[in-house]
């Protein structure tokens, strides 16, 4: 859901449309799960609705699109993972 920007997300259908990975710009339409849809809600309602990423970055360097990185999680996040804790 990186780049992902706002106008991708239909909320009242509870889909989102996607571009899929090694397919060119073919975009795939796929149904959210309800508490998927209602944690998105409440992420707009703060968000606001104007167009532009759906998820922003906090670069204070401004480089980019304004999207978040798609370099991976951060480090803390894989390290806890690496750990083996059920969650």
């Amino acid at each position: 859901m990186v780049t992902l920007d706002i106008a991708h997300l239909d909320l009242e259908a509870a889909t989102v449309s996607v571009r899929l990975t090694g397919h060119g710009s073919e975009r795939k339409t796929k149904d959210l799960p309800a508490p998927t849809v209602e944690a998105l809600r409440e992420w707009v309602a703060v968000r606001g609705s104007e167009p532009g990423p759906l998820f922003t970055s906090f670069d204070r360097a401004e480089k980019g699109d304004g999207h978040l990185s798609e370099g991976g999680p951060p480090k803390p996040v894989e390290e806890d993972a690496s750990e083996g804790g059920d969650r």
